[in-house]
C-alpha cells in the first residue's frame, strides 16, 4: 500500500495515466446586440424596447439565468431582467422606457458562466443628449450617445416641433 504523499507524487508525474487537472476558465462572449426600435417618440408614454444578443461560452458552462439586461436611470433607479434563451445561443427580452423625459439612461447586457467568469459587458448609454432639428420639417431628434463602440446600436427619442 502506498501513502497519500506517494500517491500524490505519482499522480503529479503522470505515472498513473492521470493528467493533472487544468482549469479551463473562459468567460462567456456577448455579440450581435440588436435593440429595436432605435427611435422612440418623446412624450408617448412607456414604450417597449426589444433586445436580443448572442451569448456563447468557449468552455460550455454558460449560466442561462445570468444573461441579463439592466437599465439604469440618472435618478439611480434600475430595471433588471433576465434575457430568455431563444435557442442557438440567442437571448432576448423586452424593457420599458418612459419617453416623458429625456433623462439619461444606460442599458447594460451582462453574462456569467457557472464558474462565475463574466463576459465583457455591452453598454448603450446616453450620458448627455444631442438635439438635432431638421430645418425643413421642424422635426427635432434627441439622440442618445452611446459609450460602447464597435457598431453597437443606440437609442434616440424623437419629437415633432411645431
Amino acid at each position: 500500500m502506498i501513502s497519500k504523499r506517494q500517491f500524490a507524487a505519482i499522480a503529479a508525474t503522470g505515472l498513473l495515466g492521470l493528467a493533472p487537472a487544468v482549469a479551463s476558465a473562459a468567460p462567456p462572449v456577448l455579440s450581435n446586440l440588436v435593440v429595436e426600435p432605435t427611435i422612440l417618440m418623446l412624450g408617448s408614454g412607456s414604450q417597449t424596447i426589444n433586445i436580443s444578443v448572442s451569448a456563447s461560452d468557449p468552455d460550455g458552462d454558460l449560466d442561462q439565468e445570468k444573461t441579463k439586461v439592466t437599465v439604469k436611470f440618472v435618478d439611480k433607479t434600475k430595471e433588471k431582467m433576465i434575457l430568455l434563451d431563444q435557442g442557438g445561443g440567442q437571448f432576448a427580452g423586452q424593457i420599458e422606457i418612459n419617453t416623458a423625459t429625456t433623462q439619461p439612461f444606460s442599458v447594460k447586457i451582462k453574462a456569467k458562466d457557472l464558474a462565475k467568469e463574466k463576459a465583457e459587458k455591452l453598454t448603450i448609454a446616453n450620458p448627455r443628449t444631442i438635439v438635432q432639428v431638421d430645418p425643413q420639417t421642424g422635426r427635432q431628434t434627441i439622440i442618445s450617445n452611446r459609450q460602447a463602440g464597435m457598431g453597437l446600436p443606440f437609442l434616440s427619442l424623437t419629437d415633432i416641433v411645431s
